[in-house]
């Protein structure tokens, strides 16, 4: 146990006050002053020993209390008795201004990230395929399309056509079908088989 740390947290704190209040045993509050405990200590990094001497509870306290929050990804167990913060601003937490506002927040911010990236690449996919010179250079390799999973046990075929060529892929109750309008120019259809 590092006495260091113990003797410097437990003369900021007054447990007698803690200890004599049924109320400060709840899970919540002993979970606050976990974290409390664990935002002090030196790289936000506790041992569990440590954290139950600290709180005057049973390991297993300890233990409902770290599998919560190793269950959020909050903190991680680097070793058996040891755990280390990895959330965002543990303060937040302590101080409960986590809530269902700064939830909403959060999600707006992340759609609102995804629907840039999402943005963002349909404005590259349209550079790209409006740039002429990269018409003759745009490829796959067979080996990349074999790779992918959902072709697996599936015959491969691969139509080249030209610009004025449509192509229709049409689902119904019978299967699939490939519909080719070509008018009257060439359509080249290649057979992908594995070696």
């Amino acid at each position: 146990m590092n006495s260091e740390f113990t003797s410097e947290f437990n003369s900021e704190m007054n447990y007698s006050t803690c200890k004599s209040e049924k109320s400060e045993n709840t899970l919540l509050n002993l979970t606050k002053r976990f974290l409390q405990i664990l935002s002090e200590a030196p790289d936000q990094s506790l041992d569990l020993n440590t954290a139950s001497y600290l709180l005057n509870v049973s390991k297993r306290r300890i233990y409902d209390i770290t599998n919560v929050l190793e269950g959020l990804d909050l903190i991680k167990k680097p070793h058996v008795n040891t755990v280390k913060w990895i959330g965002d601003d543990i303060n937040l937490y302590i101080n409960g201004s986590i809530g269902l506002e700064d939830e909403e927040n959060y999600i707006e911010n992340e759609i609102n990230r995804v629907n840039n990236e999402i943005e963002a690449l349909h404005s590259d996919i349209n550079d790209f395929l409006s740039v002429s010179s990269s018409v003759n250079s745009r490829f796959v390799r067979i080996e990349e399309l074999k790779r992918v999973r959902k072709f697996k046990d599936k015959i491969l075929l691969i139509v080249k056509i030209s610009e004025n060529t449509k192509i229709e892929f049409k689902e119904n109750n019978k299967g699939s079908e490939l519909e080719i309008t070509d008018n009257g120019e060439q359509v080249r259809l290649f057979h992908i088989e594995d070696e």
